[in-house]
């Protein structure tokens, strides 16, 4: 027990002046500071399975439909649906809506373009209400439900020149929620 305890106190010693002598032997050299960033959020919704990467079908439309620049096709409804939303998040949430701009009529998305592409007509988003939806800008939605959010668009085409071109009419619209 005795010898047990020496050489217990023999180790610690020795572990001490070890550990001294390592860092009275470091030179630090003051190269630069990297500084950690973040935050922790709360949960705020999930966008339900049927509203990820939807097709909306605008339909085939004759280009001699389009009778001048403004004109339309039929406004075709489309919803987009979050759920599993946190109540403390409901008055936080808005969306932009996401696309390549019409280089004539900033209000509308560019019809993609590939080989045999329309011509002269763009897509439009529109809001419940009928209010066209500029692309690139933030929206703010209401929750209609405590956890859940059911927003309602409507898409057109909309003629850009007096002379709509037929082709392949197709647009990309990327979705983005923020939660601040």
């Amino acid at each position: 027990m005795k010898y047990s305890l020496i050489y217990s106190i023999a180790l610690f010693f020795s572990i001490s002046f070890t550990t001294y002598s390592i860092e009275r032997n470091k030179t630090f050299l003051d190269d630069g500071i990297v500084y950690f960033r973040g935050g922790i959020v709360e949960p705020a919704c999930t966008v339900s399975p049927e509203s990820k990467n939807q097709i909306v079908d605008l339909g085939i439309i004759s280009s001699n439909q389009f009778n001048g620049v403004g004109s339309h096709s039929i406004k075709l409804p489309f919803f987009i649906n979050l759920m599993n939303c946190n109540k403390n998040m409901a008055d936080k949430v808005s969306l932009y809506i996401l696309g390549d701009v019409n280089s004539i009529d900033k209000r509308l998305f560019n019809i993609t373009e590939k080989q045999n592409s329309a011509s002269g007509v763009g897509v439009a988003l529109f809001n419940s209400e009928d209010e066209m939806i500029i692309p690139n800008n933030i929206n703010k939605y209401k929750f209609i439900k405590e956890n859940e959010l059911k927003i309602e668009f409507k898409a057109s085409y909309l003629a850009t020149k007096e002379t709509v071109i037929g082709g392949k009419a197709d647009s990309v619209v990327w979705f983005v929620f923020n939660y601040h």
